[in-house]
C-alpha cells in the first residue's frame, strides 16, 4: 500500500521481506526452516489478497499498479515453494570448490600469465551481480550464482585470457625475442596440465576449459615453431656465469624490487617458496640466485664494486622498465658504484 507506486517499489519491498526473514532467526543446519516462517508467508499472502482493492495511486496507472501487485504476490508465493534442487544450484561452497579447481588447472606459472595470478587468486566471483545495500538489514547482500552460469563464466574467462595473451601479441609488441625459451616453457607447462588432469577429480564441467587450454598450448607451440626461423634472437651476453639475465643480474633486480616494495610474488619474500618462484620466473637455479642476493645485500662495498657496474646497468636498461621506484634506486646505486672507479 505504501510503496507500490514508488520508483524503487520492488527493491524496497524485497529488502523488507528479507529483513523479516532474518529477524526470525534460524535453527542449526539441517534442522528445519526458521520458526513460523511458513505461517508468516501464508498470512502475508492472505493479507495482500485482501488489500488488493484498497491500493490506489496518483503516480502510476491502474494497469501498472496491478502488474506490480502481481509481481509482489508471486515473489511472496515463491518463498512457500519447496525446491531443494534450486537451493543446491546456488550453493556457494560448491562454486568456491569449482573456482579453486579452475585456478589450479589454469597455467598461471607460465610467464605469459604470471602477472594475472595474484589477481585471480584473490577473487571469488560467485555472485550473480554486484551486492546491493539493504537499509533494513544495514548490510550489502548478493545473490549466489547458479552452477551452470558460474561454470559458463569460468569458460568465458578462460577464452578471454587465452585470446588476449599469446605469442602473437608478444611478437606484435616486439617482445618475442627468445623463441627457444618460450618453446621450452610451453612444453613444461603443457606437461604439467596433462599431469594435473591424470587421476584428477575434475568432472565434466571442467573438461570444457581443459580442452580450451590444450588447444591453446597446441596452437602456441605450432606458432613458435613456425615463426622461429624468422626471428632475430637476442644475442647471449655473458658475465661469468650464464646468458642474460644471469644470476647476478637477477639478484640485483630482486634487491631493488624488494627494497622499494615493488616485488610481486605469491609467496612472502624471502621465504623458500618465494625463491623457488623467482627461479621459475627466470629459468635459473633459485639457490644460485639466492646465494648472489645474500652476497650483495650483506655488504654495501661488495654490491658497489667496479666489477658489478655492468650488472647494475643491465638491470636498469632491461629489467626495471615497469618499476619506476626500483629503477630510480638502481640509478642512485650506479652513481655510487661509479664513484668507486
Amino acid at each position: 500500500i505504501n510503496v507500490l507506486d514508488k520508483e524503487n517499489w520492488f527493491e524496497d519491498i524485497s529488502n523488507y521481506i528479507k529483513y523479516v526473514i532474518e529477524s526470525l532467526g534460524c535453527f542449526p543446519s539441517k534442522c528445519g526452516a526458521p520458526y513460523e516462517i511458513s505461517n508468516y508467508f501464508n498470512y502475508l499472502e492472505k493479507i495482500l489478497k485482501k488489500v488488493e482493492g484498497s491500493i490506489t495511486s496518483t503516480v502510476v496507472s491502474k494497469k501498472e499498479l496491478n502488474r506490480r501487485y502481481k509481481i509482489v504476490i508471486n515473489y511472496v508465493h515463491s518463498f512457500m515453494e519447496e525446491n531443494p534442487k534450486k537451493n543446491e544450484e546456488r550453493d556457494a561452497r560448491l562454486l568456491l570448490d569449482y573456482y579453486d579447481k579452475w585456478f589450479k588447472i589454469f597455467p598461471f606459472e607460465l610467464s605469459y600469465f604470471s602477472h594475472l595470478k595474484k589477481k585471480y587468486k584473490s577473487q571469488y566471483p560467485i555472485l550473480e551481480s554486484q551486492p546491493k545495500y539493504n537499509p533494513y538489514l544495514n548490510m550489502y547482500i548478493g545473490k549466489v550464482n547458479t552452477k551452470e552460469k558460474f561454470v559458463k563464466g569460468l569458460l568465458n574467462t578462460t577464452h578471454n585470457i587465452l585470446s588476449k595473451i599469446n605469442a602473437l601479441e608478444l611478437y606484435e609488441k616486439g617482445e618475442l625475442t627468445n623463441a627457444d625459451k618460450i618453446a621450452l616453457e610451453l612444453i613444461i607447462q603443457n606437461r604439467k596440465l596433462q599431469l594435473k588432469e591424470t587421476g584428477s577429480t575434475y568432472d565434466g564441467r571442467h573438461s570444457a576449459y581443459i580442452k580450451a587450454l590444450k588447444k591453446w598450448f597446441k596452437d602456441e607451440q605450432k606458432f613458435i615453431k613456425d615463426i622461429k626461423p624468422y626471428l632475430k634472437e637476442v644475442p647471449a651476453q655473458n658475465i661469468g656465469d650464464n646468458s642474460r639475465p644471469n644470476r647476478t643480474d637477477i639478484a640485483y633486480c630482486i634487491y631493488y624490487l624488494s627494497g622499494t616494495k615493488e616485488l610481486k610474488l605469491n609467496a612472502p619474500f624471502p621465504s623458500g617458496e618465494a625463491w623457488k618462484e623467482i627461479g621459475e620466473r627466470y629459468f635459473k637455479n633459485s639457490k644460485n640466485v639466492e646465494y648472489m642476493y645474500n652476497i650483495i645485500t650483506a655488504k654495501k662495498d661488495e654490491r658497489l664494486k667496479k666489477s658489478k657496474i655492468k650488472n647494475i646497468e643491465y638491470v636498469i636498461d632491461n629489467m626495471l622498465n615497469e618499476y619506476p621506484k626500483a629503477k630510480e634506486l638502481a640509478k642512485d646505486e650506479l652513481k655510487l658504484a661509479k664513484l668507486n672507479l
